[in-house]
């Protein structure tokens, strides 16, 4: 029972996303002594911390969101803001680890994705 009750609340928090349910999972699990995996309940990031860039943080990571990824000058048209408040905002994103570049393209890592998620629907910034 266990067991299954520990996976749909991993299914549940991943919204039905194999990729941020298996990373939980693969987080969850925790070397014992000999060969042996315990599992423990893995651990959210604090969402909270995605909202100490204000207002302006939070539009610029719906637009992260919303679009995938996308360039820091793509960010600052969709956001009607300067590019430097842009990389200001981005440099804090990729400092606590809750987004990444890859190839000149900004996207929410896979350990914050369903954090972001929830806080930017509870403040009505996303559908839905």
């Amino acid at each position: 029972e266990s067991a299954d009750g520990y996976l749909r609340l991993l299914w549940d928090y991943s919204g039905g996303n194999p990729r941020v349910a298996l990373h939980f999972f693969v987080r969850s699990l925790d070397p014992d002594r000999g060969e042996r995996l315990r599992v423990r309940l893995f651990r959210a990031p604090e969402a909270s911390l995605l909202e100490a860039g204000g207002e302006a943080g939070l539009f610029l990571l719906a637009a992260i969101v919303t679009h995938e990824s996308a360039s820091v000058e793509d960010l600052a048209t969709v956001t009607r803001s300067t590019a430097s408040q842009c990389h200001i905002h981005v440099d804090r994103l990729v400092d606590m680890g809750a987004a990444r570049f890859e190839h000149g393209l900004v996207r929410i890592s896979t350990t914050w994705q369903r954090a972001a998620i929830r806080l930017l629907r509870r403040r009505n910034l996303l559908p839905g």
